[in-house]
C-alpha cells in the first residue's frame, strides 16, 4: 500500500516536472527564435526595407496615379451627363413642339369635321391636273381608288379639311404636313429643298393609299402625337420621321391621320449644336436610338452606331458591351458606361428623348481620359528614389537597437520562466484530477484549490456545474417518468375514443338503401367532435353529428356523455317527436353539468323508403345536400332550430322535413372544416367547401367526396398547425 503512494507521487512530480519544463522550453524557444529573427533582420534588413518602400513606392503612384483616373473620369462621366442632359432635354423640347402642332392640326381636323356649319368647302389642287408648287397645299386621291369608289363620296368632306390650307402654310418649318383620311385621299403640303415643284411619280399618282402607309397605321394605333422610324420620303427625297395622330368625325369615330415629317438634317444639326465648352470630343460621337433599337440619326460615319444601311436592332449586336447598354437605352434609363465600339474603349453616356421614346448617346475615348495619369505616376515614383536614401540610414540605427533590447528580454525571460511554469501547472493537474472523477460519473467529488485566480475561479464552476448536473439529473429522471406516463394514458384515451365511434364496416356497408362514410380527425390526441349513426327499425336510420365546446381530455370525456344521452334518448324515444326527444337528451345533459360545457347537434333520420328525413339542427354547422337532378351540391335551408346542448335545460327545440331522391348525398360536417387556417390566419370558408364539393360534380363513393374534402382542406391549411377537430359525415340514399 506504502508503495503504491509513493510511486503515484513519483508520477505526480514526473508530471510537475514535465509540464513545467515544457512551460520553460517554450518560452526560451520563443525567445531564441525572436532573437534569431532579429540577426537574419540584421543581415538582410537594409536590403529587404529597401526593396519594401520601392514597392510602397509603386504602389503609392499606382494610388495616387488610380486616385487621378478616378477623379477624372468622374470629373468626364459628369459632363457626359450634363452634355446628354442639355441634348436630349433640347431634342425633346422640338419634339414636343412638333407633337403640339400635329396635336393642333388633329383637333383643327376634327372640329371641322363636327361642326362643318362653320366652314364653307374650299377646292385644292390636284397633281392628277398639273405640276404642284413647293409648299402648295393639295388633294390627291390615286387613280386606283377612284376606279372602285367616286371621287363625289368624299367631295364635300374635302373641301372642308381644305380650310387646313391656311394652317398647312403656318407649318413651312417642315418638310411635309398633311393628313390622311380613311376613305383613302391625302391633303398635304410639301417643302422641296430646292424650291422646285413636288415630285409626283406615276405610281403614286395611280396606286398611293395614305392607308397602306406605316405612319397611317402607327396613327390608328395611338391617341396622341407618336412617331415612326425613319424612312426616305419619296416625293421630297429627303430622310424623315413622320409624327401622327387619328382625327375624328361627327360621330367621334377616327375620320383619319394628321402628321407632319421632321428631317433628319434638322436633327442631326440639333445634336451637333452644343452649347458647353471643348466640345470637340464629343461632335463626331454622338448619336439617337429609336424605341425598336435601330440608330435614327448618328454623327458617326461608319462601325456599329453609324446608321445602318439596314434595319439593325442594337440590343441584338455581337457586341455584348453595346446590346447591355442598348437595352438599358431602350428601357428609358439614363447613366454612363464603358463600352467598346469597333475595337475601342468608349465612355458612353445616354439620356432619355421621352417625348419620341427615343435615347440619346454620346461618346468619349478612354484614352483620351486616363492617359495625363501615367505623368502623375512618374512624378510620384521620383519624389520616392530620395525619401528611400534617408530611409536606409536611419532603419540601421533603429535596428541595432532593437537585437539588444530583444537579448536583455531573453535572458530576463529565461529567469522568470521556471516561476511562472511551476505556480501555473499544481493548481492544473488538480483540476484535471477533479474532471477526470466527475467525468466518470461521481458527481459528488469537490475540487479544493485555493487560488483566487481564474483557475480558482474555474474549480469553483466545474464544483457547481457538478452539483446542477447532479439536481438536473433526478429532475430529468421524475420529468421523464411523468411524461411517459401521462404519454401512455392519452394513447389508451385515443384508442377508447375511436372505439366509441361506429365503424361504417360491415354493418353499414353494402345496404341496397344508403351509402354511408364518417371520419375524424382530433387536433389533439382526443377530441370534441363525435359523430353517431345506427338503426332504429329495418326501415329508419338514425345519424349524429356534433361539436363539444372545448379541446382535449375535458372535451372527450363531454363528448362521450353527450352521445350516449342523445343516442339513449332518440332510441328509447318510441313515438315521440324527434325535437321532443332532443328536448330530453338537452335537460339530462344540462345535468350536474357545473363547467358549464356546451355542444352543437345535427341529429336526423331517415326514413329509407321515402327519402323522409325528420331533422333538428342545434346550434351545428348548417348541412349541405347534392341533387342529382341539379348536380349541385348547396347549403340546406335549415334554420338553427334550437340553442346549444348543456346550456339551457327549459329550451325548446323544432324539427325540420328533408325530402330526398334517390342518388341525392347529405355532407354533414363541424366547424373544423370551416374554420381551418392557412398560415396567413385565413378560414377555410363555407363558400370554399361548397366550391370543393361541386368540383367532385357528387360522383364516387361518399367516401371518395369526403377524402378530397379532406385533401383539400389539407392542401390549404399547408404548414399551419390544425387548430380544431375535423370531422365529416356522408349519406347518400339510393
Amino acid at each position: 500500500m506504502k508503495t503504491g503512494i509513493i510511486e503515484k507521487i513519483k508520477r505526480m512530480k514526473k508530471m510537475d516536472n514535465n509540464i513545467r519544463n515544457k512551460l520553460f522550453l517554450l518560452l526560451l524557444s520563443v525567445s531564441m527564435v525572436s532573437f534569431l529573427l532579429a540577426s537574419l533582420v540584421l543581415f538582410t534588413g537594409l536590403y529587404m526595407v529597401r526593396n519594401t518602400a520601392e514597392e510602397a513606392g509603386q504602389q503609392v503612384g499606382n494610388r495616387i496615379s488610380a486616385f487621378v483616373q478616378d477623379f477624372v473620369e468622374e470629373q468626364v462621366k459628369k459632363k457626359l451627363e450634363a452634355l446628354v442632359e442639355e441634348k436630349s432635354s433640347r431634342i425633346d423640347r422640338e419634339l414636343e413642339v412638333t407633337a403640339g402642332d400635329v396635336r393642333y392640326l388633329s383637333r383643327l381636323a376634327t372640329r371641322i369635321l363636327q361642326q362643318p356649319q362653320h366652314y364653307n368647302p374650299r377646292n385644292l389642287p390636284d397633281p392628277h391636273d398639273g405640276p404642284i408648287r413647293s409648299g402648295q397645299v393639295y388633294l390627291n386621291y390615286s387613280d386606283r381608288l377612284a376606279a372602285k369608289v367616286s371621287r363625289e363620296t368624299f367631295a364635300h368632306e374635302a373641301g372642308l379639311l381644305g380650310n387646313l390650307a391656311a394652317n398647312f402654310d403656318d407649318m413651312d418649318a417642315y418638310p411635309a404636313a398633311y393628313i390622311g383620311s380613311t376613305k383613302g385621299y391625302i391633303i398635304a403640303a410639301e417643302l422641296m429643298p430646292d424650291k422646285q415643284d413636288v415630285k409626283f411619280t406615276r405610281k403614286m399618282l395611280e396606286t398611293y393609299d395614305p392607308r397602306e402607309t406605316e405612319w397611317y397605321k402607327l396613327g390608328l394605333e395611338v391617341k396622341e402625337p407618336d412617331f415612326t422610324d425613319i424612312y426616305v420620303n419619296d416625293s421630297i427625297g429627303r430622310r424623315v420621321a413622320s409624327v401622327v395622330m387619328p382625327y375624328y368625325d361627327a360621330r367621334n369615330n377616327i375620320a383619319g391621320v394628321a402628321g407632319v415629317d421632321i428631317s433628319s438634317d434638322d436633327l442631326f444639326r440639333q445634336m451637333n449644336n452644343l452649347s458647353m465648352k471643348d466640345d470637340r470630343n464629343f461632335s463626331d460621337n454622338t448619336f439617337i436610338l429609336s424605341d425598336s433599337g435601330n440608330i435614327l440619326f448618328s454623327t458617326r460615319k461608319s462601325g456599329i452606331l453609324s446608321v445602318p444601311e439596314k434595319v439593325i436592332d442594337l440590343r441584338t449586336v455581337s457586341e455584348p458591351t453595346i446590346a447591355a447598354v442598348a437595352k438599358d437605352m431602350l428601357e428609358g434609363q439614363r447613366s454612363v458606361d464603358l463600352v467598346k465600339v469597333d475595337g475601342t474603349e468608349y465612355y458612353l453616356a445616354y439620356a432619355p428623348v421621352k417625348t419620341a421614346e427615343w435615347s440619346l448617346g454620346m461618346l468619349i475615348p478612354k484614352s483620351e481620359v486616363i492617359g495625363p495619369t501615367e505623368n502623375v505616376r512618374e512624378a510620384v515614383l521620383a519624389q520616392m528614389q530620395g525619401y528611400l536614401h534617408q530611409l536606409n540610414s536611419r532603419f540601421i540605427t533603429i535596428l541595432a537597437c532593437l537585437v539588444v533590447a530583444l537579448l536583455l528580454f531573453v535572458l530576463l525571460l529565461a529567469w522568470i520562466s521556471g516561476g511562472v511554469a511551476r505556480q501555473t501547472v499544481e493548481p492544473v493537474i488538480a483540476l484535471e484530477n477533479g474532471v477526470k472523477e466527475i467525468a466518470r460519473g461521481n458527481l459528488d467529488q469537490k475540487i479544493e484549490i485555493q487560488s483566487e485566480d481564474e483557475i480558482g475561479q474555474l474549480a469553483e464552476s466545474v464544483n457547481h456545474m457538478a452539483m446542477k448536473l447532479k439536481e438536473q439529473m433526478n429532475n430529468l429522471s421524475r420529468v421523464t417518468a411523468e411524461k411517459e406516463r401521462i404519454a401512455t394514458e392519452l394513447s389508451v384515451a385515443t384508442k377508447i375514443q375511436a372505439g366509441m365511434l361506429p365503424h361504417v364496416e360491415p354493418e353499414f356497408t353494402g345496404n341496397p338503401h344508403y351509402e354511408l362514410y364518417a371520419s375524424m380527425a382530433p387536433a389533439k390526441e382526443v377530441g370534441g367532435d363525435f359523430y353517431d349513426f345506427y338503426m332504429l327499425d329495418e326501415h329508419r336510420l338514425a345519424v349524429t353529428i356534433a361539436d363539444v365546446s372545448g379541446k382535449g381530455v375535458p372535451a372527450a370525456l363531454f363528448m362521450a356523455i353527450s352521445k350516449t344521452i342523445l343516442k339513449s334518448a332518440v332510441i328509447t324515444g318510441g313515438k315521440a317527436s324527434l325535437a321532443r326527444l332532443v328536448e330530453e337528451a338537452n335537460r339530462r345533459i344540462c345535468a350536474n353539468n357545473m363547467e358549464m360545457m356546451f355542444v352543437t347537434a345535427f341529429i336526423g333520420v331517415l326514413d329509407l323508403r321515402t327519402g323522409r328525413m325528420d331533422a333538428v339542427n342545434c346550434g351545428h354547422n348548417p348541412p349541405l345536400a347534392f341533387y342529382k337532378a341539379t348536380g349541385r351540391f348547396e347549403y340546406l335551408p335549415l334554420k338553427k332550430t334550437g340553442v346549444v346542448l348543456g346550456i339551457d335545460a327549459e329550451a325548446a327545440y323544432r324539427e325540420e322535413r328533408l325530402k330526398l331522391a334517390h342518388g341525392d348525398m347529405l355532407y354533414l360536417y363541424t366547424d373544423g372544416v370551416t374554420e381551418a387556417m392557412d398560415p396567413k390566419g385565413r378560414q377555410y370558408s363555407e363558400a370554399r367547401l361548397r366550391d370543393c364539393l361541386n368540383r367532385t360534380g357528387g360522383s364516387g363513393t361518399a367516401k371518395d367526396i369526403l377524402e378530397a374534402v379532406q385533401q383539400d382542406v389539407a392542401a390549404f391549411a399547408g404548414s399551419a398547425e390544425q387548430s380544431d377537430d375535423i370531422t365529416m359525415v356522408g349519406l347518400r340514399y339510393l
